[in-house]
């Protein structure tokens, strides 16, 4: 609202007035989406631009509108949200995307963070908790926006990572290549090294991480969204 006060017969003008966070949801179930709608639109500070039931739809509203954010489902068919939030984030640099999920498990907000998401925030929150948390859009020293459930869940993970050996930036990367089911002769020719070295960063990582076998190091990976 405007306030205006007299003051030695000048007129100060106190503007107080604050644009609305304009918001794009994405989510392929109608339902979510027009349920999502009717929560931020509760709130005055809040205003929908659109809706969008896949990544294609969201990129002809992106060309239409300029949002603050977009809420984007992580698991969509055809092109996910997460694998739609490299390019998204690059060719939309000023637009905070967060993702939105009914899954809160640690590896899905890693994986959402790491290519660009400025916030992570699961479908189980309650109308008034949605609208606090998209209203601090903007505001760069509340990145990562989360949940409370994503938010206890993730930073737990974080601390047991950090708790962990490190693993230098090669074994990662073939860590992440083990998850993703490539043998050691594979990952050796991609890398364009030999197996040998391969099979030596595996078992160093398997040492490091006290884990047996393959299976486990995978598991691992996913766990801490490394794949």
């Amino acid at each position: 609202m405007m306030q205006m006060a007299l003051k030695t017969g000048l007129v100060s003008v106190d503007v107080t007035d604050k644009k609305p966070v304009g918001v794009i949801i994405t989510d392929d179930h109608a339902v979510v989406r027009q349920g999502t709608r009717g929560l931020l639109e509760a709130d005055p500070a809040l205003r929908v631009l659109g809706e969008a039931a896949s990544v294609a739809e969201l990129e002809i509203l992106l060309e239409e509108y300029s949002p603050d954010c977009v809420l984007l489902d992580i698991n969509m068919p055809g092109v996910s949200g997460i694998q739609a939030l490299d390019a998204l984030t690059r060719l939309y640099p000023k637009i905070w995307f967060i993702a939105f999920s009914a899954y809160n498990e640690p590896q899905y907000t890693f994986k959402a963070l790491e290519r660009g998401a400025k916030g992570f925030i699961s479908k189980t929150q309650e109308g008034a908790h949605l609208r606090a948390l998209i209203k601090l859009v903007g505001d760069p020293t509340k990145v990562p926006i989360l949940s409370d459930d994503v938010q206890e869940l993730y930073y737990s993970a974080r601390r047991q990572i950090e708790n962990q050996p490190k693993l230098t930036t090669r074994e990662v990367e073939i860590l992440s290549m083990v998850a993703s089911g490539q043998t050691n002769k594979a990952i050796a020719e991609s890398l364009i090294v030999s197996v040998k070295t391969v099979d030596t960063h595996v078992g160093s990582m398997m040492k490091k991480l006290n884990v047996n076998n393959r299976t486990q190091l995978s598991s691992f990976a996913r766990e801490y969204g490394l794949f």
